[in-house]
């Protein structure tokens, strides 16, 4: 289970979508990843250093690609507020990595205190 699976699942209408998503999204994902590292084994000293461009920054771009859809509500869109401001915060206090955990918390908690909606599929 993966982040791309997953987001491609959660937004589907109908349980026989979601599994296809899933499942496509996943197959790709894996078939994708391993021939981009096949290519970077054979090939990566040729492409020099990845850092020189940018690709750090692609990553988070991903990641809010996967999450905008899900920004559908205000109670969403107040929560991902939420969790990046801890996140921002966190960053001159923690290690790396740990703000992307303590904002993971954020939404966790306010998942688990607050009010259930809708139901599982």
């Amino acid at each position: 289970m993966i982040d791309e699976s997953t987001a491609m699942s959660v937004t589907r209408a109908t349980r026989p979508a979601a599994r296809l998503g899933f499942l496509v999204t996943g197959g790709s994902v894996f078939v994708l990843w391993n021939l981009a590292t096949l290519v970077g084994a054979l090939a990566g000293t040729v492409v020099g250093d990845p850092r020189d461009y940018g690709l750090d920054a692609a990553v988070g771009a991903a990641f809010l690609a996967l999450l905008w859809p899900r920004l559908d509500t205000t109670r969403n869109r107040v929560v991902a507020v939420a969790a990046a401001a801890v996140a921002v915060g966190a960053i001159p206090l923690t290690a790396a990595g740990v703000p992307v955990l303590v904002a993971g918390g954020v939404a966790l908690l306010v998942g688990a205190l607050g009010p259930r909606t809708g139901g599982a599929r």
